[in-house]
């Protein structure tokens, strides 16, 4: 089920909702996960069934660890996240394996059955390691009851797509969430869904079609600057739909009575990749850093050492997008980018203006981009060839009303934050208003993209968010 789809924003969340807020505290946890066991079936009844065995077992296991001392709870740990391991690795990066053995034995691949990918499942891996680790830590104790543990990995809002939510980022909420429970946060959840379905529907799924032609294109047949406007509007594509998604979970999550924390923060005012990351996916680097880069070492040891764990995180990165070596070799290319930031790359760029750095950083960023979404890496070294080539168009690019209407919100929502003023106003929209006529403001704007939006998916359909693929 697609939160952008006629059938869960006019059937599923009006009776979600309804009977959610009519049932006493005690139920609305229970009532909640089946509904979300229910999202989900509903896209992969295959897998639900292998995705609740998993959860029964990390919730045993997680009270196990909480029990035992000494090595043996290392050791049971080691197990427990070695499972969830096994169960990624075994139906996202299975063909992959399989078929790489192949080539290299010169074998082929085309007798090789393909594994489906439950969706969803690679979010799934991490909050459930997430959840391991900070019981084995003692961050936090476990749950004692299956049903709120469940909750956390089942909960709708964040289960396709994320955010990603840590564990003790949550896990007091889902005991008690009262004090985010009320009329004020329920206004602010449905604005800040509706501004995310506004930013899926009429920004970025009218940005894709132009990016899907450019990028459908034979090689040959567009031009320089052609591909330098396919790859800038592929940023914006993807910024707007992922960022749309994580508006909308944010918001669903709000009316709850949960507080996500923030996935995106002006990432295209970026002065360099590194904080580029640091704003991009915010859930996900924070995932990486606490999970991963700090059992490394972090930057406590050499210079080498820094270094090769800054390069192992964006390694693994690019590798949990997506079982394709263009994933690979994308993380791999960002983790040298930020490595030589670090190194000099940064000093050099400090002497600039804040704009020369701000477009510098894009241009970089749009052109690693292009492994995201090309076909293979091949088809991104044709496609990043053709932004050098200095050759004509045969590609006719006309953009009609509507899109160059798109690009302009685009445009002021992805760099008005530059401004100061812009900045302050953005960052203050999302939290409690001190007047009552904000309130109305936000009430008759969530009326209008809420229409806007639903005419818009009568007409032209829904598409599927970037990140269900991942």
């Amino acid at each position: 089920m697609l939160f952008n789809s006629l059938f869960f924003i006019f059937c599923f969340i009006p009776l979600f909702f309804l009977t959610y807020f009519c049932l006493p505290e005690k139920w609305k946890n229970p009532f909640t996960l089946v509904a979300s066991i229910l999202f989900y079936t509903w896209g992969a009844p295959k897998f639900v069934f292998v995705l609740s065995a998993a959860v029964v077992i990390d919730y045993y296991f997680a009270k196990q660890i909480a029990r035992t001392e000494g090595n043996n709870r290392k050791y049971l740990w080691m197990i427990a996240i070695g499972t969830n391991l096994s169960i990624l690795l075994y139906f996202k990066y299975t063909n992959f394996f399989v078929e790489n053995i192949l080539w290299f034995f010169g074998s082929g691949s085309q007798n090789v059955g393909q594994i489906l990918l439950p969706i969803g499942l690679s979010f799934f891996t991490f909050h459930e390691i997430s959840y391991l680790t900070d019981v084995y830590r003692k961050t936090k104790q476990p749950f004692n009851n299956i049903v709120n543990y469940a909750l956390y990995i089942f909960l709708f809002p964040q289960l396709i797509s994320g955010p990603i939510i840590r564990f003790h980022e949550i896990a007091d909420q889902i005991k008690n969430r009262n004090s985010n429970d009320n009329a004020e946060n329920r206004l602010l959840g449905l604005f800040r869904f509706a501004i995310g379905l506004a930013k899926k529907v009429l920004i970025a799924d009218v940005i894709g079609v132009e990016v899907d032609k450019i990028f459908s294109a034979a090689t040959g047949d567009i031009g320089m600057t052609t591909a330098w406007i396919g790859a800038a509007l592929n940023l914006l594509n993807i910024y707007f739909d992922f960022s749309g998604y994580s508006d909308m979970a944010i918001g669903l999550a709000l009316i709850l009575g949960f507080r996500f924390p923030e996935n995106f923060n002006s990432p295209l005012i970026s002065e360099s990749i590194t904080e580029f990351w640091q704003r991009w996916h915010i859930s996900l680097g924070r995932w990486m850093r606490d999970y991963l880069y700090h059992p490394l070492g972090g930057s406590k040891g050499s210079l080498f050492q820094t270094a090769r764990n800054v390069f192992l995180i964006f390694f693994v990165m690019g590798f949990w997008h997506g079982a394709q070596w263009k994933y690979i070799l994308w993380g791999s290319i960002f983790g040298l980018i930020v490595i030589m930031e670090s190194f000099f790359l940064l000093r050099l760029t400090q002497k600039t203006s804040k704009w020369f750095r701000i477009v510098f950083t894009l241009l970089i960023f749009i052109q690693v981009l292009i492994l995201f979404t090309a076909k293979d890496v091949y088809s991104a070294w044709q496609y990043f060839l053709t932004l050098y080539s200095f050759t004509g168009d045969n590609f006719n690019l006309f953009f009609s009303t509507k899109t160059e209407l798109a690009l302009l919100a685009a445009m002021f929502l992805a760099f008005g934050s530059a401004n100061n003023r812009l900045q302050t106003f953005a960052t203050k929209l999302f939290q409690p208003q001190e007047s009552n006529l904000a309130y109305v403001g936000m009430a008759l704007t969530t009326i209008c993209l809420f229409i806007v939006c639903s005419s818009m998916l009568f007409v032209s359909g829904f598409h599927p968010f970037l990140y269900f693929k991942f």
